[in-house]
């Protein structure tokens, strides 16, 4: 009888908790899941499922850059750079980290290390239009006009998305006096 009782529980256990996916298969899930709805700008769910992501697998990297970059959208800069460097720990190769971070650093004014993170970015994503974006203002900040054009003209050649058009050619005509 006892050994029914136990075999019934057990059951009721994996009813009510599941017997699904393992923990990182879950994670990858809830990472997809947020992913898709970063490209819908929405963040703060966004941020629920890489929650989810990182309480499957403390030590994925993207999970924590993915949230740290929607920390970033909605202006929550301590805990965007928190998550950036901890993706940096995990994951040296993040370049989605290493913007986030250099973007926060740029909006405190640390245009210098602002650079220096965004260069790492582009290094290991060349093709991450953002990169350039970010690292051209953090170089105008710092009256390296040069350097700024040189980026935005690249940024440009990398989107065809009419608001970051717009915006490119914009500050590249601040800088060329037009």
């Amino acid at each position: 009888m006892r050994n029914l009782v136990g075999l019934g529980l057990f059951l009721i256990t994996l009813l009510v908790v599941g017997c699904g996916g393992t923990s990182a298969e879950q994670a990858q899930e809830a990472y997809k899941d947020g992913l898709k709805l970063t490209q819908e700008n929405r963040w703060f769910e966004s941020i629920n499922l890489f929650d989810d992501a990182i309480a499957g697998d403390s030590e994925f990297a993207d999970a924590y850059a993915q949230r740290g970059n929607a920390y970033s959208f909605l202006g929550i800069s301590r805990a965007a750079i928190n998550d950036a460097e901890k993706a940096i720990n995990l994951d040296p190769d993040s370049w989605l980290a290493y913007s986030v971070r250099g973007h926060e650093r740029s909006i405190a004014g640390r245009n210098e290390e602002a650079i220096v993170d965004l260069g790492k970015s582009i290094e290991l994503n060349p093709d991450y239009m953002f990169g350039y974006l970010r690292r051209g203002k953090a170089h105008m900040e710092l009256g390296n006009n040069e350097q700024a054009l040189a980026d935005f003209e690249q940024g440009l050649s990398l989107t065809d998305d009419a608001r970051y058009i717009g915006e490119l050619e914009d500050l590249i005509s601040s800088i060329q006096g037009g």
